[in-house]
């Protein structure tokens, strides 16, 4: 029997919301349908910004996305807390050594590049 961690279990959020994201864009872009824009800018929409932005490295990008995730996943309340920090850090250590959420995470960041 495999041990799931809370690390993993995070993952698995962090992975699950990547696809629905993408999915969602696809069907946007299948759809030709122009997003209207709420007078509420969620996290993801922020960090979606930062992707074209000049002088933001790739990690930084990605601390930026997985924090922008896991705010809209566990609320703003929680991205106050200097704990979330850890946690946004070890989430990106814990993508960054599984090859498929590494990759995942990278195609994510050329998406919002390209968008």
């Amino acid at each position: 029997m495999t041990r799931v961690t809370n690390a993993d279990h995070v993952l698995l959020l962090l992975r699950n919301h990547l696809e629905r994201m993408q999915k969602q864009r696809g069907k946007r872009d299948k759809a030709g349908a122009a997003e209207q824009k709420s007078a509420h800018t969620t996290q993801l929409e922020r960090v979606a910004h930062l992707a074209t932005a000049e002088g933001v490295s790739e990690r930084e990008f990605q601390q930026a996305l997985i924090a922008g995730l896991l705010a809209d996943e566990l609320g703003e309340a929680v991205a106050n807390d200097a704990k979330f920090v850890r946690l946004v850090d070890d989430v990106l250590a814990i993508i960054e050594r599984d090859k498929d959420s590494s990759a995942l995470l990278r195609a994510a960041q050329q998406h919002l590049s390209s968008s």
